[in-house]
């Protein structure tokens, strides 16, 4: 009896300690909930007159499942299953035609009732698409070029706030494609090139969406040497050079608000990396680099090569016009 009494109070004691470390564990990260990208109204119209409605719709389509798998992937957040759930534009009655800022309020509620913290409303504000062609009529083979332009935003609503906030990541992105010496049935619809770039411009927005609500840390400083709580799968990489911000949150004292003062105390360079962790070799000087300071990227390992749209255009020869034998692609 008393051994029965004994094990009662032990669990009596440490109970509360295991449902906090249960709660700890399940709310180390932020529960996120995304919604439908939403295409504005002039961007619509502007598809039309053009005649790529479709092209434009296809895109949204990938951009959707590629954040969230883009997200996702990062392991910072827990997402909110999108099954059987209404999109905001269906389950409230929006205004301004389903702009964001009209429905925020709505997204905050809606956030709330799944449990999530932050509502992410992805739009895609920008969407072209251009081809040129320069026909070679000694050979009936053309050269083609499709250049793709596409800028999408991440408007985030805080849930327990209700407010939207003031910083909307961003990413536009630029591409062409170039098809040299081919038959017209060889062309295709460049649905694959298109593809390719909207998972590109995901990946990204993605990144960005982390660095805004979850910055990368700082973990240890051991001498020389710093763990960052990111890696390969945040868009981390070896030989990228951070630098290292103290942070200080500064109150406005007319407005009430709270703003945080970043701080610069050092950079490091990335010289060990997995998927979710990476190690920093400081250079430079240390200004006071401690645990917890954020970190960000400011120059990507290949930022220093020169890419392709940095060199000089290629030179058009008319097949069999130069001293090089006539290659075609069949």
């Amino acid at each position: 009896m008393q051994k029965k009494i004994l094990t009662l109070l032990i669990m009596a004691l440490f109970l509360p300690l295991l449902v906090g470390a249960a709660e700890l564990s399940q709310n180390e990260k932020d529960t996120i909930f995304i919604d439908a990208v939403r295409i504005p109204p002039s961007l619509l119209e502007k598809a039309r007159r053009d005649n790529t409605n479709l092209a434009l719709q296809r895109a949204a389509a990938t951009l959707e499942a590629a954040f969230t798998n883009a997200l996702s992937a990062t392991r910072v957040f827990q997402l909110v299953e999108r099954q059987e759930l209404a999109t905001l534009g269906q389950e409230q009655e929006l205004t301004d035609g389903g702009m964001v800022d009209a429905e925020y309020p709505h997204a905050a509620r809606f956030g709330r009732l799944h449990g999530a913290k932050f509502v992410l409303i992805p739009t895609l504000d920008a969407f072209e698409e251009l081809t040129t062609s320069k026909r070679y009529s000694a050979s009936g083979r053309s050269d083609i070029t499709r250049t793709h332009f596409f800028s999408a935003t991440i408007r985030i609503v805080d849930t327990r706030a209700g407010t939207l906030l003031p910083e909307a990541p961003s990413v536009q992105r630029k591409e062409s494609e170039v098809l040299r010496n081919i038959r017209e049935d060889q062309a295709g619809s460049g649905e694959e090139f298109r593809v390719t770039q909207v998972k590109e411009l995901a990946r990204q927005l993605a990144q960005e969406a982390v660095a805004m609500l979850r910055p990368a840390k700082v973990l240890k400083v051991s001498g020389k040497q710093i763990l960052i709580n990111r890696g390969l799968e945040a868009g981390f990489s070896l030989g990228d050079q951070v630098e290292i911000f103290a942070i200080e949150n500064v109150r406005d004292e007319e407005s009430g608000e709270t703003y945080r003062n970043e701080i610069p105390v050092g950079q490091a360079e990335i010289i060990r990396i997995d998927k979710k962790q990476s190690f920093a070799m400081i250079n430079g000087d240390d200004l006071g680099i401690t645990t917890g300071g954020i970190v960000k990227i400011f120059r990507a390992a290949n930022a220093g090569s020169q890419s392709d749209k940095d060199l000089p255009p290629p030179v058009l020869e008319t097949p069999g016009s130069s001293e090089k034998p006539l290659k075609w692609i069949d």
